[in-house]
């Protein structure tokens, strides 16, 4: 190989992360496909896992108000500090970014409508932002939230080294906390039941509500009672068609 060529053993290194790459693909895509079918509705793991943080917000609309404005106020300092960086830095790369993070987001809304989450927090605080637009509620995959966050930390790291890197850290993970227990998104793509479509079908609400590990309630069934003794004539049933009795 010559001089001006990368050596064998980069080759190599960069063969081998491909493989292993491709390895990790298959076997998690195989373990999703095995994964069973929520019993109703929509379904969000880590939903439920907060439900209790989310009942309380709802319970409590001035701590949601606060969450939303200190959490809007990240983002929009982010926001800025991405774009006076792409105008008076060295380099348009975070305008770019910035730019191709929103256009796929958008074709993200624009080829998959979700119903709302049960019991999403997502309204007008009080307080006025710079690039969270409240007046929409139906982009709910993916948050624009966690990935400005994400971005935003990472040019951060580039620009100010580790100490900014572990601010931008502590900010996105901040953000995708914020969502997730606001529920104003989807954490990904949700796995719908076969039987339910609409967010506020009876299944949907007992699997969002259920604490994880316990079963739904069990579904009405049926049982067969027989006729009184007084109905019996030489040991035969008048009638032969049983009375049916719904129980929950």
């Amino acid at each position: 190989m010559g001089s001006g060529g990368p050596p064998l053993a980069l080759w190599v290194g960069r063969a081998a992360l491909v493989v292993v790459g491709l390895l990790a693909w298959f076997w998690t895509q195989r373990l999703i496909g095995q994964r069973a079918w929520p019993a109703g509705g929509i379904g969000d793991t880590l939903h439920l896992w907060t439900a209790p943080l989310n009942r309380r917000l709802n319970e409590h609309p001035r701590e949601a108000d606060a969450l939303l404005v200190v959490t809007s106020g990240l983002i929009d300092a982010l926001g800025a500090f991405l774009l006076v960086s792409a105008v008076l830095g060295p380099s348009l790369r975070p305008f770019v970014g910035l730019l191709m993070l929103f256009a796929l987001r958008q074709l993200c809304q624009g080829l998959c409508a979700l119903a709302p989450p049960p019991g999403m927090i997502w309204r007008h605080p009080g307080f006025p932002s710079l690039l969270v637009t409240y007046g929409t509620a139906t982009d709910l995959f993916f948050s624009g939230h966690t990935a400005i966050a994400v971005f935003g930390a990472v040019e951060l790291a580039r620009a100010g080294g580790p100490w900014l890197a572990g601010v931008g850290a502590l900010v996105a993970l901040g953000e995708a906390a914020t969502v997730i227990v606001l529920r104003s998104g989807w954490r990904g793509p949700p796995t719908a039941s076969r039987r339910s479509a609409t967010p506020h079908s009876p299944g949907s609400w007992a699997a969002e509500e259920r604490p994880p590990g316990r079963p739904l309630a069990s579904r009405p069934r049926s049982r067969t009672i027989e006729p009184p003794r007084s109905a019996r004539l030489g040991g035969r049933a008048r009638c032969r068609v049983p009375h049916q009795e719904t129980v929950a």
